[in-house]
């Protein structure tokens, strides 16, 4: 018998301690000569119920590992046919993840499988439900492959569970589509210069991947730099209606520049917005020049669109991003960073022919094994598959153990209903040793997530809409030392985290990744939202906490969601809200949009002593009205802007680079 033992090393969900499973590396004849690798589609029927599936089978020269996933089946509907190749399911259906416990030969022509099924909970929780096993033996139905397998489930006591069947359909595991549109000028990402192509790539890590490049025309925003809502609503026009539950589509759009970082980014992480599925669509940036100096290599000076091994690399590591995978500086694979890869380099091989041209193996093992919903476009938001989006469990073996707290601190400890709450946070050390920590708490670097428990008990979870992980650089907190940010919290994956009057508790996780590890800290606080005070502001609070629209224009900007701009229109219009939207709207405002230019003066007239403000908010006021005062009237309403900021600091304390980038602004 041949007994499940250890998984490969793998950043699992935290009450799933051992997603995939392992036979003994010694196969036995059975598995070596039955049991191909590869995928197989599988039903399971019992107590009124049918499932339908898949399940991965991979060899290495660690053992065999087994994993699989199964869907509610419709009523009426039919099993898939193995001659359709690799399934592909709704979304909407999914109910279990198979760990596979057990191979045991059987006998010539059948082996007994044991498996758990494990269900999926609200907040990205497991839990087991049933140990089951099946004696599967060659299937006497025709309709099945030479390569089928059918048999009588059983529970743990013997008890008679149903039926379950198996046929291999394919040596890959998964299947997954790649839409490439590039803005003119910039080269789409479609090889590497050996000629590398991505049916190649993920070709290698068992995914059946099709990729199809679009000439069709981009529309240009106003900058050669493209902001995240301008990213998000070329994706939304330009991918069309995509079906997810029928197709693993994932979108790459290649512009000039990015504003929010110099290479790539996965702009779309969370299902926060009107079209409800994070994880869709990244972008590569190909006009950003490479430095020219060390350690740059032979890139050094040259536009990244035409060296094809630095551009595609980017491309592949943004989609790596896309499939749930981190940062993993183990190797110099896909999902290191690109200028750890270059500061690697060496005379004998410089960056960018040191380049591994591979997923690092725990990488591997994940995009094989993870359960769908954490690496299908449009499943689970980014950061589930590592565990980090589960705020604070009662038993936190993840948290720091160090010298390291997080302090968390409502701006208002009240806030009318329909507002969004702001939540300071800071790190501090307070140990007599620097420790290494985030160099920003900003929800863009993606370690900085949390949940929100309403009067009722209900708990809903909040995680960044947008993730630049180049922006999530460490650095070494001296004793004493602290770094802030302030979040803006408004709607989360569950709907709107603030949608009845009476005390809310505020829980944030920060985590970070270092060598392979994982740390995190954690801290709450409570915020009381306060009942309506009339029916005009009742009516109103309604409508904002029904519109998911009104979330992503506040996370992203832009004038391309027509309910999210009415919201806050609204929201600015009322005498209860505005204060609390004026900044929402004016740093819409601050920034151009497509071919409408920045409206700094209108930004102005939205920020009064009373507009509500957290430290954050301040800076970024201050850096973007130091951008954009280029004319005498801009001039006149940056000075105005500078007087409020300056009243507003007398009654706040704010860390010293608010102070300083507001005392720069014109007086």
């Amino acid at each position: 018998m041949h007994r499940v033992c250890d998984e490969l090393p793998m950043l699992a969900p935290a009450a799933l301690a051992d997603p995939t499973s392992r036979t003994d590396s010694v196969a036995s004849a059975l598995l070596a000569a039955a049991l191909r690798a590869g995928c197989y589609v599988i039903a399971l029927s019992g107590d009124g119920a049918s499932y339908d599936g898949s399940l991965r089978i991979t060899r290495t020269d660690a053992g065999v590992f087994a994993s699989g996933d199964l869907y509610q089946r419709p009523s009426g509907g039919a099993a898939p046919m193995p001659a359709a190749g690799i399934p592909v399911f709704a979304r909407v259906q999914y109910r279990y993840y198979l760990k596979v416990t057990e191979f045991a030969d059987a006998g010539r022509d059948g082996f007994t499988l044991g498996f758990e099924t494990w269900r999926l909970k609200p907040m990205n929780l497991w839990a087991r439900q049933e140990v089951l096993s099946a004696r599967m033996m060659r299937a006497p139905n025709p309709a099945l492959p030479a390569d089928g397998f059918a048999g009588a489930v059983s529970t743990a006591a013997g008890a008679p569970a149903g039926t379950l069947t198996m046929a291999w359909v394919a040596p890959q595991l998964r299947r997954a589509s790649i839409a490439i549109n590039h803005a003119a000028g910039s080269e789409a990402p479609t090889a590497n210069d050996a000629g590398a192509s991505w049916p190649d790539i993920f070709g290698a890590v068992g995914w059946d991947v099709a990729a199809t490049v679009s000439d069709a025309p981009v529309e240009p925003p106003l900058s050669e730099a493209w902001s995240d809502a301008e990213l998000h609503a070329a994706m939304m026009t330009l991918r069309g209606d995509v079906d997810l539950d029928n197709d693993w589509q994932f979108h790459i759009l290649a512009v000039p520049r990015l504003k929010s970082t110099d290479r790539g980014i996965m702009y779309d992480v969370g299902a926060t917005d009107s079209n409800n599925g994070p994880r869709k669509g990244v972008a590569i940036a190909s006009h950003w020049v490479v430095p020219d100096q060390d350690p740059w290599g032979l890139a050094k000076g040259r536009r990244v669109g035409t060296i094809a091994d630095v551009y595609f690399r980017t491309a592949v590591h943004e989609i790596g991003h896309a499939l749930g995978l981190f940062h993993n500086s183990v190797d110099n694979g896909f999902m290191a960073t690109t200028d750890r890869i270059a500061d690697r380099g060496t005379a004998a091989l410089p960056f960018p022919t040191n380049v591994s041209w591979a997923f690092a193996p725990d990488d591997q093992h994940r995009l094989g094994h993870l359960p769908d919903p954490y690496v299908r476009p449009g499943g689970a938001p980014f950061g589930d598959a590592a565990g980090s989006s589960i705020p604070l469990a009662t038993a936190d073996a993840g948290a720091a153990r160090g010298p390291l707290r997080l302090e968390v601190s409502p701006l208002l400890e009240a806030v009318p209903i329909g507002a969004p709450v702001r939540v300071l946070i800071t790190l501090r050390n307070d140990g007599a040793e620097p420790a290494l920590a985030p160099a920003t708490l900003s929800m863009k670097s993606g370690g900085v997530s949390g949940a929100v428990v309403d009067p009722a008990g209900t708990v809903r979870s909040f995680r960044p809409l947008i993730v630049c992980l180049e922006h999530a650089p460490l650095q070494l907190l001296p004793p004493g030392g602290a770094v802030s940010h302030a979040l803006t919290l408004l709607r989360g994956a569950e709907g709107a985290l603030f949608p009845i009057p009476g005390r809310y508790d505020v829980r944030v996780s920060v985590t970070w990744e270092h060598r392979g590890g994982v740390s995190r800290v954690v801290g709450e606080t409570a915020v009381e939202v306060l009942p309506a005070a009339g029916d005009r502001h009742a009516k109103l609070a309604r409508r904002l906490i029904a519109t998911p629209d009104l979330h992503l224009t506040l996370i992203l900007g832009g004038d391309f969601l027509p309910a999210g701009l009415a919201a806050i229109a609204a929201a600015v219009d009322d005498p209860v809200l505005r204060s609390h939207y004026g900044y929402v709207e004016a740093r819409r405002r601050f920034e151009p949009f497509r071919q409408r230019s920045a409206d700094l003066a209108g930004a102005q007239a939205l920020i009064a002593f009373d507009t509500v403000m957290s430290p954050s908010e301040i800076r970024r006021t201050a850096d973007e009205v130091l951008r954009g005062a280029l004319n005498d009237a801009d001039d006149g309403a940056a000075r105005a802007i500078g007087v409020v900021l300056r009243r507003k600091l007398e009654r706040m304390s704010v860390p010293d680079a608010v102070a300083a980038a507001v005392d720069r602004l014109p007086r």
